[in-house]
This record gives C-alpha cells, sequence and structure tokens, in this order.
C-alpha cells in the first residue's frame, strides 16, 4: 500500500553553455559545461541519500549528466514528460538577437503565455509536465516509499510549481543544481515547500 503523504526533492540540471550565454534552450539536447560539472559536484559532494531512494529523470542529456553526478551508481527511470518546453524558433537564440522579432515581443509580452512559433504552449507544457511528475509519485508509492528525486529542468520546475503553489510562474526558477523540496498528499495537493 503507498503512502498517504510523500516527499520530492526536485533538483534542476546543471550549467549548460547555453545557460551560461543566456540562450534559449528547450528541445535542444546540450550536455553539461565544466564548470557546471564542477559546480554540481561541489554541491553534492556529502550529499546523503538512500541507496535506493526512488530517482527520476528527464530523458535529456543535461538531467541524466546530473543525475550521474550526483548517484553515479544508479539509473533514473525516464519519463519523456520532463523534457523542457519546446520554444520553437527561438531555440538557441539569445535575448539579442530576438528583440527585434514581432513573434518574440508578443511572447514576452504575455509573459510568455503564447505559444512560440513552432513551440509548445505553456498550458500544454504544465500538462505534460504535471501528468509526468503524478507518474513520478505513483512509482514513490508503488515501491512502497515516501521520498523521490527527480532531475529536471527549470522550465519543468517552473510549470510544476506554478500549477501547486498558484504563484507566478518565473518566480520559481532555482538556480542550477537547485530546487525544492515538496511534500505532496495522495490526491496530488502541494502541502508544503521549500526552496533549495
Amino acid at each position: 500500500m503507498g503512502k498517504e503523504i510523500i516527499k520530492l526533492r526536485l533538483i534542476r540540471h546543471g550549467q549548460t553553455a547555453f545557460n551560461a550565454e543566456g540562450r534559449y534552450m528547450g528541445r535542444t539536447d546540450v550536455e553539461l559545461c565544466d564548470d557546471g560539472r564542477q559546480a554540481i559536484r561541489k554541491m553534492y559532494e556529502n550529499a546523503q541519500w538512500e541507496d535506493d531512494v526512488p530517482l527520476f529523470s528527464s530523458p535529456m542529456k543535461r538531467c541524466l549528466e546530473t543525475a550521474k553526478i550526483i548517484f553515479p551508481d544508479r539509473t533514473p527511470v525516464i519519463f519523456d514528460g520532463l523534457r523542457e518546453m519546446d520554444f520553437g524558433i527561438f531555440e538557441g537564440k539569445m535575448y539579442e538577437e530576438l528583440q527585434n522579432m514581432k513573434e518574440f515581443t508578443d511572447f514576452v509580452s504575455t509573459s510568455g503565455r503564447i505559444a512560440p512559433p513552432e513551440g509548445e504552449s505553456r498550458e500544454d507544457f504544465t500538462a505534460r509536465v504535471t501528468d509526468a511528475v503524478k507518474k513520478c509519485c505513483e512509482s514513490v508509492r508503488a515501491a512502497g516509499r515516501d521520498f523521490g528525486v527527480i532531475v529536471m529542468h527549470g522550465g519543468t520546475i517552473m510549470a510544476l510549481m506554478s500549477y501547486l503553489d498558484g504563484g507566478d510562474y518565473y518566480s520559481y526558477l532555482p538556480k542550477n543544481g537547485g530546487g525544492f523540496l515538496l511534500t505532496l498528499d495522495k490526491e496530488f495537493r502541494l502541502l508544503d515547500h521549500e526552496k533549495i
């Protein structure tokens, strides 16, 4: 029988070259940069985890690499729904390259509520992410556990937290390697959260 209350530790992947340059990086599948790898190693060098803690990840390289650094002897369960948002024609570009494009100024003026051309709407993205995290919760409970770890993206964390907590989407962006500790009930209601 699954636990009524569970805790989820959300971890944003380490820094990539795209992060450092301020580029839109959704479906673009890049690895961590050297600084990002070193920062994750340092951040989690003294972290204590149970040997068999349920571990989940986005399928993207930056998340899988982060998971491998933090949990070197573990293979995470991958959920495709944990992928980052698809930014369409904005992918790989910096603000300076986009600021004169009407589609981009429309996107910014609505705080990202409209979909980028050839990209994903925030509504669809949030639904996808939320469904994937619910599946993670089901897996944690099915294993008879009350704690799990998900390595994911800044956008997926923002989407999930704004859905659960109702606050401003962009206020939930954690630093690379940071995240949240959530307490959730069986109905997927947020009982408590702590930014880490």
